[in-house]
């Protein structure tokens, strides 16, 4: 979670960096962690955010970005953190 929220106030051509590092961590956490619930999905959509671009999104891309980031504050439980 830390990287989630460490992104949010990142410049946007480093915001990658810190989504790719929340899904390393969540990608540990499926082996280790007892409960996992939400994780494949949250793993999902951190690397489709890593692989938009950082400025300059289409419509469909900005849709796609507020799509993953609402799932995100939702499964971090940090509303509008990216709003």
């Amino acid at each position: 979670m830390v990287e989630w929220k460490d992104g949010a106030t990142a410049s946007s051509a480093a915001d990658a960096q810190y989504w790719l590092a929340a899904e390393a961590n969540l990608q540990l956490g499926v082996r280790i962690d007892s409960d996992t619930q939400g994780y494949q999905r949250a793993i999902s959509e951190l690397a489709q955010l890593a692989l938009l671009p950082a400025a300059d999104l289409t419509s469909v891309q900005d849709t796609e970005f507020r799509t993953d980031v609402s799932g995100l504050d939702a499964f971090f439980n940090t509303p509008a953190l990216y709003q």
